[in-house]
């Protein structure tokens, strides 16, 4: 089926009967072009890797006119799918008697008994293999297309042109606007740890049971020992996050201490340790969130 060819005084772009890509139309046919490499160069694949010379579709009227060429190009396809599947069968039946492998300093010729011969046998052979199944999916596109074919409209060239100017606009206005969006959300996080880590350093000095009351205060883990002192392993809640975590020896009055690496950290040190071979370490009485033997905390 063919439909009536369009004639405008203005450059028109159509699709390409072989690589399907959108293409200047002149005079009624489409102008010379090269094939479209679709993805990673694979030797002997069609549409995935350089080919010399123009497109099948070159000289040919566009698709939205006629499937023409299409039908034309699918039978071309058809012989190569034809042609790779011999190869294929030659390589399995009667391999070739050598093949040039390329080394570091030079090419050499390897025959059968070498192991080299091997791999570029199956090297070729997978090669041959997906030749044929590149050709088999290409040849199942075009059909598909020829089948699924009704006549289409021509686009004017610079209409074309000034829609996707607008749409790499909008595209460059959008990405801008999302990095200052992500600048300025960043710039609100560092201002709120700043924020965050001002109000800790000044509650630095702050009495633990006033801390308690003027900011969110956990008690993660705490132990009594045989001469009396106590420990806890508290968390300090600021504006609803659990960031800072500290060991209070004092709770009853004390201060904050320093910031302790991790919770893990700050529990292992409620474990009593033996500072001087002289002097036996103080004893756990009670224990709470917290395994005295391992120094872990027990969920």
């Amino acid at each position: 089926m063919t439909a009536a060819p369009q004639t405008s005084s203005s450059p028109k772009l159509g699709t390409c009967s072989a690589c399907f890509r959108e293409m200047r139309v002149v005079d009624g046919l489409v102008v010379r072009h090269g094939w479209q490499e679709t993805g990673g160069r694979k030797v002997g694949r069609y549409g995935q890797t350089t080919h010399v010379g123009g497109c099948f579709g070159v000289g040919r009227r566009p698709f939205e006119e006629t499937f023409e060429a299409a039908s034309f190009y699918l039978v071309e396809v058809a012989k190569a799918h034809r042609s790779a599947e011999r190869r294929v069968e030659d390589l399995r039946v009667n391999p070739p008697k050598s093949f040039q492998v390329k080394g570091f300093r030079e090419t050499a010729t390897v025959r059968p008994g070498d192991r080299r011969y091997d791999s570029a046998l199956v090297r070729a052979t997978r090669r041959a293999e997906a030749a044929v199944k590149a050709l088999r999916d290409e040849a199942a596109e075009v059909g598909r297309r020829i089948w699924e074919w009704t006549p289409g409209e021509l686009r004017d060239a610079e209409v074309v042109k000034r829609e996707r100017s607008e749409a790499k606009r909008v595209q460059v206005a959008k990405e801008a606007e999302e990095r200052r969006t992500r600048k300025a959300a960043q710039a609100e996080a560092r201002e709120a740890r700043e924020t965050a880590r001002k109000r800790v350093e000044a509650l630095r000095e702050t009495p633990v049971a006033q801390v308690a009351e003027t900011e969110g205060v956990e008690t993660i883990a705490s132990a009594r020992y045989d001469d009396g002192g106590v420990a806890e392993v508290r968390r300090l809640v600021i504006d609803g996050k659990r960031s800072v975590h500290w060991v209070s020896f004092l709770p009853n009055g004390g201060v904050l201490s320093d910031r302790a690496k991790s919770i893990k950290a700050a529990v292992a040190d409620l474990k009593p340790r033996r500072f001087h071979p002289d002097i036996e370490p103080r004893r756990v009485v009670e224990a709470k969130g917290w395994d005295p033997e391992t120094g872990l905390v027990v969920k």
